[in-house]
């Protein structure tokens, strides 16, 4: 086992780590933990999409051939379509209160994901009900996405996020979408930052403070576990 640990002060600075390693003198059995939440059908039945909810139910299908192999037992929580709402997501940790320190926790979320339109540009998952134009009452903050991944007992943490705009770009002014929908490839990006499938491409504002390294919304994952 390996612990690090530092202080950071009001102002953002952060101590010199400290470090310290260990070994157990025993393993205990492991257990995965396996939370997949797939959205392709959207009460707005423009936002579908084809593959979301399948890649939910594969990867679960995925983790319970490892029981017995890299892991003593599995455990799957799988959310697909209506049934991935904001109250769901909030009451998903519920399932893991036997949990174990050293027990390892997957969560993926395959769907639609964007920023809001105001100068706050907050990041959110769209569950079945969301409405792109009224994020904030009808999404799932990305705060609430983390919660599933933060203050849960097991110490190893993978948290997969296959929504649009999750990542970065090199550039905001790469188009992929003509060459995608002449290939029959339909974008999760939903208009990219418009959020707004009949806007056209040129009417898209430029909002380069989104790539600013301060604002990645993994920026607050990078001193987790």
């Amino acid at each position: 086992n390996r612990g690090v640990l530092s202080a950071t002060n009001a102002g953002g600075g952060e101590s010199r780590r400290v470090e310290k390693k260990w070994q157990m003198r025993a393993t205990p059995p492991r257990t995965l933990d396996f939370l997949a939440v797939g959205v392709s059908r959207y009460k707005k039945r423009a936002y579908d999409l084809n593959y979301a909810h399948k890649d939910a139910l594969d990867l679960a299908e995925v983790a319970r051939q490892m029981q017995g192999k890299a892991f003593a037992r599995v455990e799957t929580h799988v959310l697909t379509d209506a049934e991935v709402t904001k109250p769901a997501l909030e009451k998903a940790t519920q399932w893991l209160t036997d949990a174990r320190p050293e027990d390892t926790l997957v969560v993926f979320l395959a769907g639609h994901g964007g920023y809001s339109p105001d100068a706050d540009a907050e990041y959110f998952f769209l569950t079945h009900e969301a409405d792109a134009k009224r994020l904030r009452a009808t999404a799932a903050p990305f705060e609430l996405v983390e919660n599933l991944v933060r203050d849960v007992k097991p110490r190893r943490k993978l948290l997969l996020v296959d929504t649009c705009n999750s990542g970065d770009r090199d550039s905001t002014d790469v188009d992929v979408a003509p060459v995608a929908g002449a290939r029959g490839v339909k974008s999760r990006a939903l208009r990219a930052l418009t959020l707004d499938f009949a806007a056209p491409r040129a009417a898209t504002p430029k909002r380069s403070y989104l790539f600013e390294r301060d604002r990645y919304i993994y920026n607050d994952l990078l001193r987790r576990t």
